[in-house]
């Protein structure tokens, strides 16, 4: 999501979230299904596989605590077999980066 999609909807009253899982042995057929309840989910703003440490992230868009622990709860209920443990980051700020070339 960029700068200006997030103040948008920050001024919309919408709160951003970003969850990290880590995941267990899964197949192709369970990788699929979860990424594809991410991408047609209407809460999940992005999805991504992360090095180091954690193993899939998704970012979520929600206006309170009870419809981002809805949101949680049945990725739990339905993906419990491959999820080992998650964690859930509150975005309350930010940066937009500029990247300059560096000449030699």
């Amino acid at each position: 999501m960029d700068i200006k999609q997030f103040l948008i909807q920050k001024k919309l009253g919408y709160q951003n979230f970003k969850a990290s899982f880590i995941l267990l042995k899964v197949s192709k057929a369970q990788e699929e299904q979860f990424r594809n309840y991410a991408k047609l989910h209407p809460n999940i703003t992005y999805q991504e596989d992360v090095l180091g440490g954690d193993d899939f992230e998704i970012g979520i868009q929600v206006k309170n605590m009870h419809e981002l622990r809805n949101i949680i709860n049945d990725i739990k209920s339905k993906f419990a077999s491959i999820i080992h443990d998650y964690k859930i980051h509150h975005i309350y700020k930010e940066y937009k980066n500029l990247y300059y070339p560096i000449k030699e």
